[in-house]
Order: structure tokens, then C-alpha cells, then sequence
């Protein structure tokens, strides 16, 4: 087995897309938050976290497909600032 990590959504989505989409019901949060990530690059203030465990070149199973983001440390979450 061997533990792939990344700090780019769109290295990410490059190996990861095509097992998530298989089981897209499954995976559509972790899919959501990594397109979202890769779209927006300029949105994020701290790298997260994106790993795979492989078998023989592939993932075993959705449980072996992490993201950890960070929460928002700034407090403004309720502040009425338009973030668009």
C-alpha cells in the first residue's frame, strides 16, 4: 500500500475524479469541496489536505480518499461581509 498526499486540488481531482465519480452518490461532498478548491484557487487561505491510499496502483476502497479543510480562523463567518 502507499499513501499519496497532495496540497492541490487539481493534482488531486487529476488521480482521484474518476473513483469518486464511480460512486458519486458516495463521494459528492468530497467532490464538491475539491472542485470548489480547484475552481477558486485565490479563495484559500490555508493548503488542505488531500490523500489516497493505493493497492497496486489503485484506491481500495471510498473510505482510502481523505480531504481535511481548515475552518475559518478570521471570526467574520457571521460578519455580513459579502464574500462573492
Amino acid at each position: 500500500m502507499k499513501l499519496l498526499q497532495y496540497d492541490d486540488p487539481r493534482k488531486f481531482l487529476e488521480h482521484a475524479r474518476q473513483f469518486l465519480e464511480a460512486r458519486e452518490a458516495e463521494n459528492n461532498l468530497i467532490l464538491g469541496v475539491s472542485s470548489w478548491l480547484a475552481a477558486h484557487p485565490e479563495r484559500v487561505e490555508r493548503t488542505p489536505y488531500f490523500a489516497i491510499v493505493e493497492d497496486n496502483g489503485r484506491s481500495r476502497s471510498d473510505v482510502d480518499i481523505s480531504l481535511q479543510t481548515c475552518s475559518n480562523s478570521r471570526g467574520d463567518r457571521d460578519s455580513g461581509k459579502d464574500r462573492t
